[in-house]
């Protein structure tokens, strides 16, 4: 039987640094269309057991189809528990060949589950998603400039930008709605989201384009992928301040406002943020944990694809 190997890949913008295990066998490829062809093609030659690599954004997203295109397990890690174990490998250098060399011992040592790429919807809500965010920060600090300006020629190019992007944002609300509603699985997602008080349209889609895996996970699981669940700092008879850290800071961010209006509209969210204000947490904690309840009716809703019960708020 032959024997397994186990890829790591460091992703940069340019260039994919690849070691290969148990061989101990280092190359480096370009990342673009002829670099993935030539590494999909070596790594096919042999029996691969993993290929790992961090996840990246744009820079690692054609990696990512090309070795799931060519039937390889792949891995896509975060960052940060990348890091941790890279330290651990090379805690002294750090370069991008010892990083895929860590990688690696990370593909061949760890129980890491494959990862599928997000497909050809999924990346597009994604992009429509954080580009209208973008315009959205670029309209909030355009109105803000606006308050400070004299010249009236700036004043004018001001005005007609925010026309812009508020045009931009339109069109791509329409495009996000257009996708959903094309789509029945997301269609009816979308439809029991917003059943819930304090999710409207907006909130849905984003929850939607941001956590695809939106019913499919268990309630541990989705609170730790949006960061909403407290990580303990104990240690022998210390007992640490409980805190919340990485997840999907965008998703995060974006359903703040949600899940105010939903402590004062939702009864069941709302006598659960008192309670915790009442037992002396702080408006931020109780709100986080409110968020955490928030998210995991939401997943439990599209899991048993069910709708809000009403009756539970009178």
């Amino acid at each position: 039987m032959a024997e397994l190997s186990f890829i790591g890949i460091d992703v940069s913008k340019s260039t994919l640094d690849v070691h290969i295990l148990p061989q101990g066998k280092h190359m480096q490829v370009t990342n673009d269309n002829a670099g993935l062809t030539r590494l999909t093609a070596i790594l096919t030659k042999q029996t691969t057991g993993l290929c790992v690599f961090e996840a990246t954004g744009h820079y690692s997203r054609d990696l990512h189809n090309a070795l799931s295109a060519a039937k390889l397990p792949v891995s896509c890690v975060n960052p940060r528990q990348a890091s941790f174990y890279i330290k651990s490998i090379t805690p002294s250098h750090k370069t991008d060949k010892s990083d895929a060399a860590a990688l690696a011992h990370m593909a061949k040592n760890m129980d890491l589950p494959e990862t599928l790429p997000p497909t050809a919807l999924e990346q597009a809500l994604q992009e429509f998603v954080n580009t209208k965010l973008d315009f959205t920060a670029q309209k909030t600090a355009a109105k803000n400039r606006l308050q400070s300006l004299i010249s009236p020629l700036l004043i004018k190019q001001t005005r007609l930008l925010i026309v812009q992007l508020e045009s931009n944002i339109a069109q791509i609300d329409t495009e996000i709605e257009a996708l959903i509603k094309a789509d029945s699985t997301l269609r009816k997602k979308a439809a029991i989201l917003e059943t819930i008080p304090g999710i409207g349209k907006a909130s849905a889609f984003a929850i939607l384009a941001l956590m695809p895996e939106i019913g499919t996970l268990n309630e541990k699981q989705v609170a730790s992928l949006l960061g909403v669940a407290p990580i303990a700092r104990d240690s022998g008879t210390f007992k640490g301040k409980r805190y919340c850290r990485g997840g999907r800071g965008t998703l995060r961010s974006l359903l703040y406002l949600p899940t105010l209006t939903a402590t004062r509209s939702n009864k069941i969210l709302h006598e659960f943020y008192i309670r915790l204000r009442k037992n002396g947490k702080s408006h931020k904690t109780a709100l986080i944990a409110s968020m955490r309840k928030l998210i995991i009716y939401a997943n439990s809703l599209v899991k048993n694809d069910d709708k809000w019960d009403y009756s539970l708020d009178s």
